[in-house]
Formats: structure tokens, C-alpha cells, sequence
């Protein structure tokens, strides 16, 4: 059966509700796993019990696995920490969040060294990943000279994930790092992770006018890769000393460069980026081509986020852009 969209979309447009919590079998798992602990005599044997569950992180018993992890988290203390470094950067959510929350918890509470004797970033990337992000989420600043150390390493998602533990930890104190770091960067991923970095410090709104004046007086010390980043910064900004200084930005003669200017308006919150779209498409045949490449998300992309707009506000962007 085909519906015609002009039927289905009015009514599912009207909906404002968030969707539902999709049920979960985690508490049911949890009292049957509690229940097997209740059979087994000692303490000794309880913990034994629940290190046997978190032996291979592969096998597919999540909800087992997150008994366990809070188990070891009660009966071992932050001793418990070194147990979840295998699932601090596991590739599936559950796992991977429970056990950042607990090793955070337990770093708090006197587990710091034991992750530090786990932290080999050249051998271990992977490893000390998680370990980064677990510092990160307890705001320790033991964390600093992990972050700073993998920064200095060839592996990319550990210098990614060490910009955003220098962020959640440092705040403010790690602008100048995370600027310089951009200036050098030369893999998208470094130029990604501080862009994220100092846009995640931006949207604080103490610290918004001191991130933006940086951004403008540092913006022609970068080359064409770090301006991608800063352009992204100011126009998640998008105040209108941002927005007057990206509109005036399209006179580079860079073809790079205007993509890049091109991108970075795009992601923008504010509904004037749509008008300086237009006037750069407006501009030449080549323009138009840079700014159509990332025209479709002014389409989606609202004050909040992606979703947050009308269909007229996105007609009326829409439209103009068809035309040319």
C-alpha cells in the first residue's frame, strides 16, 4: 500500500510528543543476575563470578554484562576500575557509556593511578582512548598529561579524543593548545576535534565572546585547513559579528578555502546564513557549485539543531537554490 505524502505528512508534522523510551530488558536481567549472586557463598566467589561475565567482551550478554560491572563497582571499589578498561571504548553504547560513568565514579574516588599504569598510547591506542574519555568524564586533572602525551602520538582518534579531555577538563585553560594544535593540524580528524573542542567551550555562554574575538584575531595566522575549523567555530556562533565577518570572508581566491566557508555556513543556527548562501551563489557558476553542495542541510538544520525548522523556512531557502 502507497500513501501519497501529501496524505502522510500533515498528521505526522502535527506530533510534538518525543518519541517513547523503547523498553529494556536491563532491570529483568539484573534482578536474575542478582539472584545467581544470592546462590553463590563469599564474596570472593561472587566477584569471581562477575569477572567471568566481563571475560570476553565480545560475547553478546550486554545486560548480564552491566549486572556484572555495577557488582565489581560495589564489592571491589574503585579497585574495580582496571576491570572495565577493556569496555571503555567498546564499540557498542551500553557497555561503553556504563563503564565510563563507573570509571569516572572511581577515579574520584582514588582510582586514578590504577588507569595510568594502563596508559601506553603508542603500544595501546585503542585502550587509551577509553582511558582519556574516562578522565574526561570525571573532570580529574590527572587526565591533562595523558591528553597532552597523546597528542604527541601518529595515531588520530587517540589526538581526537585527547583535544576533548584537554576541553572537559582544562575549559578555557586549553584554548591556546587547542588553537595551536589546530594551526599544525594537517589530518581532518585533529582539525575536526578542535573545531568540536572550541565550539563545545563556545556554547557556554560566559565563554562565548572570548571564543569568538579569539577565533577572529587568530583567523589569518591559519592556513586554508585551519580556517575550515575556524569558519565552523564562528558560524556555529553565528552573532552577527560572525555572520558580517564570513559574508565579507568570500573574497579568497581559494577554491578550497570558499568550500570551506561554503561548509561552514551551512551548519549555521541562524536563518541569515541562508541569504549569504544565496549571495555567494550568486556570484559565479563555480560558486554556485561549492554553495549547492552544502545548501540541502539549510533545509534540515534549525536554531536547535537538525529538525528545528518549518517547511517554509526550508522552502524559502530551498527555492532560490532550485532556481539557479
Amino acid at each position: 500500500v502507497l500513501t501519497p505524502l501529501r496524505i502522510l505528512h500533515p498528521p505526522v508534522a502535527k506530533v510534538k510528543s518525543k518519541p517513547a523510551k523503547l523498553p529494556s530488558m536491563e532491570a529483568d536481567v539484573a534482578v536474575l543476575f542478582d539472584a545467581e549472586l544470592k546462590k553463590i557463598k563469599g564474596s570472593g566467589a561472587q566477584i569471581k563470578h562477575c569477572i567471568g561475565t566481563l571475560k570476553d567482551p565480545q560475547r553478546r550478554d550486554v545486560f548480564r554484562k552491566l549486572a556484572a560491572m555495577d557488582r565489581l563497582a560495589e564489592l571491589l571499589g574503585p579497585d574495580a576500575i582496571e576491570l572495565f578498561i577493556p569496555y571503555l571504548n567498546h564499540e557498542y553504547f551500553r557497555l561503553r557509556e556504563r563503564s565510563l560513568q563507573l570509571a569516572a565514579n572511581a577515579i574520584k574516588t582514588g582510582g586514578a593511578e590504577l588507569l595510568i599504569q594502563e596508559f601506553y598510547p603508542k603500544d595501546y591506542p585503542d585502550k587509551a582512548i577509553g582511558i582519556l574519555a574516562a578522565f574526561a568524564l570525571s573532570g580529574d586533572n590527572k587526565g591533562v598529561a595523558l591528553a597532552n602525551k597523546a597528542l604527541a602520538t601518529e595515531h588520530e582518534e587517540l589526538r581526537y579524543q585527547a583535544l576533548h579531555t584537554l576541553t572537559d577538563i582544562h575549559k578555557m585553560k586549553a584554548v591556546d593548545l587547542i588553537i595551536a594544535h589546530l594551526k599544525s593540524a594537517e589530518h581532518p580528524l585533529d582539525q575536526i576535534g578542535c573545531e568540536e573542542a572550541l565550539s563545545k567551550l563556545a556554547a557556554d555562554p560566559k565563554n562565548t565572546t572570548a571564543i569568538r574575538d579569539r577565533m577572529i584575531k587568530e583567523l589569518p595566522k591559519f592556513g586554508i585547513p585551519g580556517k575550515g575549523g575556524a569558519y565552523m567555530v564562528l558560524a556555529k556562533i553565528s552573532d552577527k559579528t560572525c555572520l558580517d565577518l564570513l559574508e565579507k570572508s568570500n573574497s579568497t581566491d581559494s577554491k578550497a578555502e570558499f568550500n570551506l566557508l561554503a561548509k561552514a555556513l551551512s551548519y549555521s543556527p541562524s536563518r541569515r546564513a541562508d541569504q549569504i548562501m544565496l549571495k555567494f551563489a550568486r556570484g559565479d557558476k563555480k560558486s554556485a557549485e561549492a554553495v549547492g553542495n552544502h545548501a540541502t542541510r539549510r533545509l534540515v538544520l534549525g536554531p536547535k539543531g537538525f529538525g528545528d525548522l518549518t517547511d517554509k523556512e526550508g522552502m524559502d531557502c530551498a527555492e532560490p537554490m532550485i532556481k539557479m
